[in-house]
């Protein structure tokens, strides 16, 4: 049965989950790319 009191709040859960996806893969890319530069540093 369809309630449309619950439908609002699991639209805002999905948009905040896809959100919060989206920022992890970001956070994840940008530090494996950081810690890349590290491993490229000349050595004496």
């Amino acid at each position: 049965m369809y309630e449309p009191v619950w439908y609002a709040s699991k639209t805002l859960t999905a948009a905040a989950e896809a959100t919060a996806g989206v920022l992890a893969v970001l956070g994840y890319t940008r530090l494996s790319r950081r810690q890349d530069h590290r491993q490229v540093a000349p050595s004496r």
